[in-house]
C-alpha cells in the first residue's frame, strides 16, 4: 500500500512539472501571438489600410500579464480577444485581393497562423496531461488524501 502511495506521488508531482512547463509554453505561444498580431497591424498601417477603432480598441485592451496563467477567466477573455481579432482582419483582408499580394502582409498572416498550429498542439498535449493529473488525484486508494489536502482538478484549456 505503501509503494502504491508513493508511485500515485511521484506521478503527481510529475505530472504537475510537466503541466508548469506546458503553461510556460503555452505564454510564449500566446505572447508570440500577440506580437505577431501587432505587426500585422503595423503592416495594415503602413499601407494604409484601413482598420476599425473598435479592433484597436480590443487590441490595446489586451493585457499580457494574464498570459502567465493559462487557466484563468481573463486568460480566456484575452485569448478570445486574440481569435477576435485575427478573425476579422483576415475577413477584412480577403475583400481587398491587393493585400494577398504584399510580401510583409503574406508573412504576419503565414506567421500568425503558424502559431495557432503550435498553440493547438500545444493545448492537446496540456490538456492529455490534465486528465491524466486529475485521474491520479482521485485514484480510488488514496482519493480522501487528496481531498483532504484540498488539491483541486485541473481544468481542460
Amino acid at each position: 500500500m505503501l509503494l502504491l502511495l508513493i508511485i500515485d506521488l511521484s506521478l503527481i508531482g510529475t505530472f504537475h512539472t510537466i503541466l508548469k512547463r506546458h503553461n510556460k509554453a503555452m505564454n510564449v505561444i500566446v505572447m508570440t501571438k500577440y506580437d505577431n498580431i501587432q505587426k500585422l497591424i503595423s503592416v495594415l498601417d503602413e499601407i494604409e489600410f484601413p482598420i476599425d477603432a473598435k479592433l484597436r480598441d480590443v487590441f490595446t485592451s489586451i493585457d499580457t500579464k494574464v498570459f502567465i496563467c493559462q487557466d484563468t477567466k481573463e486568460c480566456k477573455q484575452a485569448r478570445d480577444k486574440l481569435t477576435y481579432i485575427q478573425s476579422e482582419i483576415f475577413f477584412l483582408s480577403r475583400k481587398h485581393s491587393a493585400l494577398e499580394t504584399n510580401d510583409k502582409y503574406v508573412i504576419a498572416k503565414n506567421n500568425i497562423l503558424e502559431t495557432d498550429v503550435v498553440y493547438r498542439n500545444t493545448v492537446a498535449m496540456y490538456n492529455a496531461d490534465v486528465l491524466g493529473y486529475n485521474y491520479w488525484i482521485r485514484f480510488m486508494p488514496y482519493r480522501w488524501l487528496f481531498l483532504i489536502l484540498k488539491i483541486k482538478k485541473k481544468s481542460l484549456i
